[in-house]
């Protein structure tokens, strides 16, 4: 057996395990969607495709509040061109907000003693979570809870101590000591609604899609 026939052989088996490795995440997307279709459809909410040239994804809608988990695809123009996913999954109303300023809820930001520079990114931070709120960063300030099981994983801050408390009730505390997925959600909580993002994130199967709209709807409940 010659070079070329081996590399021949060798570029025929990568192509046909490179495919079948394709099928079976195919097939295997295929099945999780039509059980997140299956979910959506036993609580009567509305499951709907979004397709478009920057993602793709779906929303699941209920009577005052939407779920999107969405992938869009980035391409790397360098010399090395490669495309990279991104994942974004979100639950928002504009049923339930607040009055009293902005109350945002999301994973424990540590404390950095190092002066200047730590409250720099203390602020990075919190802009990165208040997204198209964030010329507002310098009107919250932290609020303390006296429940240190969940202070050792979630921050809370708010504009003032009031409006947090509304909000942060028995049963929103419980769903986010017993929260199960690996990354915290991000609640922001403003005169336009409340809305719930993992960062850079996605809810895949049925139970973490529930996950978040059952975290969503403990807000509605407030």
């Amino acid at each position: 057996m010659n070079d070329l026939t081996l590399s021949v052989i060798v570029i025929l088996v990568t192509g046909l395990f490179v495919f079948f490795i394709l099928v079976l995440s195919s097939r295997k997307k295929k099945v999780r969607d039509e059980a997140i279709k299956q979910m959506a459809a036993s609580h009567s909410w509305r499951y709907e495709r979004i397709n478009d040239p920057a993602c793709e994804g779906y929303a699941i809608l209920g009577t005052d509040w939407r779920f999107e988990s969405k992938t869009s695809k980035n391409s790397n123009q360098s010399e090395h061109a490669s495309v990279s996913e991104n994942f974004s999954t979100s639950w928002s109303t504009a049923s339930v907000q607040s009055t009293d300023g902005l109350i945002l809820i999301g994973p424990k930001i540590p404390s950095i003693d190092v002066g200047g520079f730590g409250n720099f990114l203390l602020q990075q931070a919190l802009r990165l979570f208040l997204q198209d709120e964030a010329d507002q960063v310098n009107e919250i300030s932290e609020v303390h809870w006296d429940r240190p099981a969940i202070e050792k994983k979630i921050s809370v801050w708010a504009s003032s101590e009031e409006a947090a408390l509304r909000f942060l009730t028995f049963n929103v505390e419980n769903a986010l000591l017993n929260w199960k997925l690996r990354q915290l959600p991000v609640v922001k909580i403003s005169n336009k609604g409340v809305s719930i993002t993992l960062m850079n994130g996605a809810a895949h199967t049925p139970e973490e899609v529930m996950a978040v709209i059952e975290l969503g709807l403990t807000f509605l409940r407030c």
